[in-house]
């Protein structure tokens, strides 16, 4: 069967001239035009992709939000449980369920085989009530009432089990009971809204909670009361709150809905959601220099083409329109092959989550998605085409055909090309703009693209005059290679702009997690206490003391009260109507840790104002993080008002300081004055300190002793904090890697099309070079010497910008030391080896399999 022409498929009738003519030469294939394809699937692929993870995200939160919360709406508090009139209120709105969460230390009983071991545990306990939506689900079956029906029972995460090396009906200490595990958790409804991240989860009913003497006043206990309205709607939650948050005004409450159970998921789904499109916008940006290199590629290509149309009589317009038709129908085409292999990307992420998330999380495509993702593919397009075209527009008719004997040097298109290129890219930019949750981080990382794009640029101009300056010296091979860099259609510039970004971002990423890491294993644990306490009675810190004596000689105690607030005002202001900077706003989000104080902290250091005499007993002070005030615009003599344990405190700002924290003891970004909280109900936070460190059977004997006798104080290991917090940080610079190799791989895009444009020369040198008598040995050596410089010089370039960007990282916005590291520069420069050598291997193979001579009558 005979295939039919690509403009038959249409009436030629109905199609325009220039559509006709772009159709017709397609019939000889898309040679070059590949990568151009793909460049722009690449990004729309990416955009599509992680728009709609995002897409679930947030779908799975609207359509959850009542399971994730665990109600309707919800009031919680820190440290005091509601009045008997606070739950009259409360109830008077519906259904409600009274939960505690709080932290606590499981241990061994002292019969056990495994006496003396203990790990933290996240502990829910809950009332009858509970839940009020969803299931709570156990392995093996069987409900929650069934398996708190006894006394001093409880529910757990299966992990708590493997790790204590306990089975079902084994029995636990917590705090002062002892406790018989009954069964495993399955699902967790409303996990979300209270998510273990310390420890595994230990769910107990409300009156084991009592018994363990766990609910004492004063400990970090968070009280949460879950409501059910009767026959409420959507429309009605808001109203409700209001109604609810006036009936408990002052009493320090902090309420939530429905419509967003989790405080600040949102904002953290959009932050991702920007940061993902940002690398869909970055690798379309990469893209598109594939693109011009694709354009240009062909545009030179198909010069006799052009050549002969403007003989025949064609103008300046109607060859734009020829090829400009051709672009556009690629791009269509790469738009769509984008946007169906996009649409994979968020089952698959779902699919590796799915048995993780405690909800349903369903792929969920929205048209604005793909409508943002094909605007962004086609700007981008449309913006790298025009200027090749417009370069192409000034080529006459004569001199094309004397192209092939005398190169045309082609200049500046006309102003109207270069005012649309400027148009596309302000509309690019705009839409971005207008996609982003934050703009101020749109810009800068637009701005930084921007910049370090022309960085590269210049870097590959000063190669090539560098290298047409040099002396030619040594073998041929090796002058040849330098003659093709300072060449005309040298490959300096186009690699330096497609592996340079790539390469530079895995090289600061590397460096700075590789200082990170350094930091959180070796400087930060040198400097750091042994064991943070947890809720240590007020009248046990003598005791600790003496036992510390006896146990462990020459550790060190420091303790201070710890107390809960929630911030509710500043300078008068709701919080509500306060806006702050990016890096601050979280304190102002929930409930945050304080205390008071007669001295300020040893470590820290007074940066503005005075501290408040010893035997101060005025109007409440407050000492602020310096950082903080700055992120708000609050200076000394301004007002806050923090409310703790119910009651609203004004305390003006006596002094700004700078926290230590970076040597991980106990550090707040409040300080009162002692007089207002005194006598208020609270326990104790302390670190202990070991001058040398304990052998483990020592370090045992200390944590069996600190449990016998203080069984409501919960000691944590910095060592395992640090193991949290760098296994957070792992997933975190694992998925900047994957952006990393995602823009690397639309770098790669860009290489090989720089490569296939430069492919007839190169096939041409390769012919003429053999016959002059070199062999083939001499052709590949010649090329092979050509790349490795060239790879040489893009990563000495790229490891540069990698270094600079992660000490400025590291040093002005983590403020931790700066580690070199010469994996991270070897592996980076490694990977410029190989894919240049790759591609250029791969280009060597095709310019020596060119036939000659077509080469040498065209030329």
């Amino acid at each position: 069967m005979t295939a039919k022409p690509a403009d038959s498929i249409v009436p030629a009738a109905r199609l325009p001239l220039a559509l006709r003519l772009a159709l017709r030469q397609f019939r000889g294939g898309l040679r070059g035009l590949y990568i151009l394809v793909a460049c722009i699937a690449l990004g729309v692929a990416a955009i599509v992709g992680v728009g709609g993870i995002g897409d679930a995200i947030t779908a799975a939160l609207d359509d959850h939000g009542r399971e994730i919360l665990g109600g309707d709406l919800a009031v919680a508090r820190m440290h005091l449980r509601a009045t008997a009139a606070e739950r009259t209120s409360i109830d008077t709105f519906g259904r409600s369920a009274e939960v505690a969460t709080l932290r606590a230390m499981a241990r061994i009983p002292a019969s056990g085989s495994d006496k003396g071991k203990q790990a933290l545990v996240e502990v829910k306990a809950v009332d009858a009530a509970y839940p009020l939506t969803g299931q709570l689900l156990l392995n093996g079956g069987g409900t929650l009432a069934d398996a708190l029906l006894r006394p001093n029972t409880a529910v757990c995460d299966p992990l708590l089990l493997e790790r204590l090396g306990l089975k079902l009906g084994d029995k636990i200490h917590l705090g002062a009971a002892e406790i018989e595990l009954s069964g495993t958790i399955l699902s967790e409804p409303d996990k979300l809204s209270g998510q273990a991240i310390y420890g595994p989860r230990l769910l107990v009913a409300m009156p084991t909670l009592e018994a363990a003497g766990l609910a004492a006043e004063g400990s970090l206990i968070r009280w949460q009361y879950k409501i059910v309205p009767e026959n409420s709607k959507s429309d009605d939650v808001k109203a409700l709150t209001t109604q609810l948050s006036g009936r408990l005004s002052n009493a320090g409450f902090q309420t939530a809905t429905r419509l967003d159970p989790i405080p600040g998921a949102r904002r953290a789904v959009e932050r991702l959601g920007q940061f993902l499109t940002l690398v869909g916008f970055t690798t379309l940006g990469i893209g598109g220099l594939g693109v011009a290199n694709a354009v240009a590629s062909h545009l030179v290509r198909m010069r006799k083409t052009i050549a002969t149309l403007r003989s025949l009589g064609a103008g300046d317009g109607q060859v734009f329109a020829i090829y400009l038709a051709q672009i556009l129908v690629l791009t269509l085409l790469g738009i769509v092959l984008g946007m169906v292999l996009g649409t994979f990307v968020p089952d698959l992420a779902i699919a590796g989550l799915g048995q993780l998330a405690p909800v349903d999380i369903r792929p969920v495509h929205q048209p604005a998605t793909y409508a943002v993702a094909a605007a962004f593919g086609l700007l981008i397009a449309l913006m790298f085409t025009l200027w090749p075209l417009g370069r192409a527009e000034q080529m006459k008719a004569t001199a094309l055909f004397r192209d092939e004997i005398a190169p045309i040097r082609q200049g500046l298109p006309r102003w109207p090309y270069i005012a649309a290129t400027a148009a596309l890219f302000v509309a690019a930019f705009g839409l971005l703009l207008l996609r982003a949750s934050d703009r101020w981080i749109a810009v800068y990382c637009a701005g930084g693209l921007i910049l370090v794009a022309a960085l590269l640029l210049v870097a590959g101009w000063l190669i090539e005059r560098a290298v047409a300056r040099m002396p030619r010296f040594g073998p041929p091979a090796l002058r040849i290679a330098l003659g093709n860099i300072a060449g005309p259609q040298s490959l300096a510039r186009p690699i330096m702009l497609s592996l340079g970004l790539g390469l530079g971002l895995l090289t600061a990423l590397s460096l700075v997690d590789n200082s990170l890491e350094t930091e959180l294993k070796t400087s930060a644990p040198a400097r750091a206490p042994n064991y943070y306490l947890l809720d240590l009675g007020r009248t046990q810190l003598g005791d600790l003391t003496a036992l510390l004596d006896r146990v462990a000689p020459g550790a060190t105690i420091d303790a201070k009260p710890m107390l809960r607030g929630r911030v509710v005002s500043l300078k008068g202001a709701p919080v509500e109507l306060v806006k702050g900077t990016r890096e601050t706003e979280w304190f102002l989000q929930g409930d945050r840790g304080l205390t008071y104080a007669s001295e300020p902290p040893a470590n820290d250091k007074l940066i503005a104002g005075e501290w408040w005499a010893k035997d101060y007993t005025g109007p409440p002070l407050v000492s602020l993080d310096e950082e903080i005030a700055r992120g708000f615009g609050l200076a000394i003599g301004d007002s806050l008002v923090v409310n703790v344990l119910g009651r609203p405190i004004e305390a003006r700002i006596a002094n700004l300081r700078k926290p230590a924290w970076e040597r991980l003891t106990m550090n707040f970004t409040m300080i009162l004055s002692p007089a207002p909280l005194k006598g208020a109900p609270h326990n104790l936070m302390g670190t202990i300190t070991y001058p040398v460190p304990l052998p483990p059977d020592k370090e045992g004997q200390l944590l069996q002793a600190i449990a016998d006798t203080f069984p409501g104080t919960a000691a944590i290991r910095v060592k395992d904090g640090l193991d949290l917090a760098a296994s957070i940080l792992d997933k975190v610079v694992m998925a900047i890697r994957v952006a990393a190799l995602v823009t690397l791989s639309a770098g790669s895009l860009v290489l090989a099309g720089a490569m296939t444009a430069a492919r007839r020369r190169r096939s041409y040198q390769a012919v003429m070079l053999k016959v002059l008598g070199a062999t083939t040995g001499n052709v590949v050596a010649t090329m092979m010497v050509e790349y490795g410089l060239l790879a040489l010089a893009a990563a000495t370039v790229a490891l540069g910008l990698g270094v600079v960007s992660a000490w400025l990282v590291l040093h002005y916005a983590m403020q931790i030391p700066f580690l070199f590291s010469w994996t991270s520069i070897l592996s980076s420069a490694g990977i410029a080896l190989g894919l240049v050598l790759v591609f250029g291997l791969f280009g060597t193979y095709q310019v020596l399999h060119a036939r000659p001579m077509p080469l040498l009558r065209s030329e």
